[in-house]
């Protein structure tokens, strides 16, 4: 036991881990004596899921706001102010959380916890400011609007989720036109509403001194409001089968996406098992997806995999393209690897190769303070409502002996959790529909 909840020392990678408290504030303390670098990085309890259709898009235009509302960066702005220090700087919107994080030499740590302390609690909105980041929002929005598959993944949202800020996540066209409707007021709001004691993590990971970002830490948390956001959604995810098609002419292959939810949430031991399970089907050299569909019958070229825990629960998809003719074969050809190994039709041999080829990954990783970071942030933001206990925080070798011991069955049974076909989700987007293709998947479920 050490500082004011608990300590340990991963071993592997010679880092020290400590949780303290400012105010309600979490702050993860990563040192790694070993580092030349400091990541400092936020973590928010606000994202797309507390939007609606008229305004739909706040939350990521408050995002590049506060990037820029450092009052030290002055009129030339953070990004030039950060640049000269060889500091790395970005921000991120997503489905319930947002994030702030930097990255940069150890010389600077103090500065950057001062900057990322600073704008989560007393950042300065301006009517100049917003103007500004309204046009750089707008531009982004337009650059999305390019992308192939945003239609597909607009598809999709529409499928998987039950709350109207998680339907419209990618829909560009709305959030452009709600851009010009949002103000300084508006942002404001939402600022109060979602910054503050009880709704952020933060995370230090690197060389740092503790006895000298304390008093930062201090100063700036202190004073900060208390906000404690009590969650409202019971189930995010819609059940039951579907199978929908999007026609695009302007395209010569066809993007297949197969979307699973479940009730898998971050205090339990299984969401790691989820990089572990994407080895047998991603688009590395253990993929049973890539061996069948790619080595043996030529039908693709690559497998895309993604995986989200949330407050609410987990979903993982796969995306896979093909030429417009072997829609069918793709997809049986997926669904029957799915289904074989659900079932746990694979040799324990054939996983014992694949815990290999992860743990190469998960060594490889360990030293690096920007995963370092994502690893615990992730597990402390996913649990901030679980305000009767203490959230379940893993080191990385208790992921690492898990996974180590993990048996068939237990995979297997594993595996039943994460893909649950009575609820499975298909999107496909290209210039040929498939008329019976609903019937084919129910078929082959």
């Amino acid at each position: 036991k050490k500082g004011y909840l608990y300590f340990f020392r991963n071993k592997y990678i010679m880092a020290e881990h400590e949780i303290i408290k400012i105010n309600d504030f979490q702050i993860v303390l990563n040192k790694n004596r070993k580092s030349k670098t400091t990541m400092v990085e936020a973590y928010i309890s606000n994202g797309f899921i507390h939007e609606n259709k008229e305004n739909a898009g706040i939350t990521h235009l408050l995002e590049h706001i506060i990037t820029e509302s450092w009052k030290k960066c002055g009129t030339k702005g953070c990004t030039n102010y950060w640049k000269k220090k060889g500091v790395l700087t970005n921000a991120s919107t997503g489905q319930t959380n947002t994030q702030y994080y930097m990255h940069g030499l150890s010389d600077y740590t103090d500065e950057m916890v001062d900057y990322i302390t600073s704008i989560c609690t007393f950042p300065i909105i301006t009517a100049s400011r917003t103007r500004k980041e309204k046009k750089a929002v707008h531009n982004e929005l337009l650059m999305h609007q390019t992308y192939p598959a945003n239609p597909l993944y607009n598809l999709m949202n529409s499928m998987l989720f039950r709350q109207d800020g998680l339907i419209v996540q990618d829909d560009t066209k709305l959030q452009i036109k709600n851009l010009k409707n949002i103000t300084v007021e508006h942002l404001k709001k939402w600022f109060h509403k979602f910054y503050g004691a009880g709704n952020i993590v933060f995370v230090i990971s690197g060389d740092f001194s503790k006895s000298s970002i304390m008093p930062i830490l201090k100063r700036r948390l202190s004073k900060a409001p208390a906000i404690r956001i009590i969650p409202k959604y019971n189930d995010i995810f819609t059940v039951g089968n579907d199978v929908k098609f999007l026609k695009n002419e302007n395209i010569e292959n066809t993007t297949i996406m197969f979307a699973f939810h479940s009730q898998l949430y971050q205090k339990d031991m299984e969401i790691f098992y989820i990089d572990f399970f994407k080895e047998f089907i991603g688009s590395g050299i253990t993929s049973l997806i890539m061996e069948e569909l790619r080595e043996k019958k030529q039908l693709i070229y690559n497998v895309g995999l993604d995986n989200y825990t949330t407050p609410y629960g987990t979903y993982i998809t796969i995306e896979i393209s093909c030429k417009n003719k072997d829609i069918e074969d793709v997809v049986k050809g997926a669904l029957k690897i799915l289904k074989k190994l659900a079932t746990g039709k694979f040799d324990t041999e054939y996983l014992n190769y694949v815990k290999q080829a992860y743990m190469v990954e998960h060594y490889e990783t360990c030293l690096n303070n920007n995963y370092l970071s994502g690893f615990f942030g992730e597990q402390y933001i996913n649990q901030i409502y679980n305000f009767e206990q203490k959230p379940i925080i893993l080191s990385f070798d208790k992921v690492a002996q898990s996974i180590l011991a993990l048996t068939k069955i237990n995979f297997v049974l594993f595996i039943k959790k994460l893909l649950i076909f009575s609820n499975m989700k298909l999107a496909y987007q290209g210039k040929r529909e498939v008329r019976n293709l609903p019937q084919l998947v129910l078929r082959r479920i």
